[in-house]
């Protein structure tokens, strides 16, 4: 599934929102594999250039730095909460 969001992403530059798409799917396919760091990546993109969901994408954010940490509540998780 990366490969092919990552492809799709990138064959085109047109339609920001369809980057968007496949940032959301590459979320959860990089969350489904523990890569926090990554996820983490795109959840911050979302959360800069996109207005569907602020507080979704940085609740993810946030979740997703936590996780990162071995369950250490920095202070970037404590602000993005």
């Amino acid at each position: 599934g990366i490969n092919t969001y990552e492809y799709a992403m990138y064959c085109q530059n047109d339609w920001k929102d369809f980057h968007h798409l496949a940032y959301w799917e590459l979320v959860w396919c990089r969350v489904l594999q523990r890569q926090w760091k990554e996820a983490s990546v795109m959840a911050q993109t979302l959360l800069d250039q996109n207005n569907w969901s602020k507080a979704t994408y940085c609740y993810l954010l946030s979740t997703f730095i936590f996780e990162e940490n071995n369950g250490v509540a920095t202070d970037e998780v404590v602000r993005l909460y």
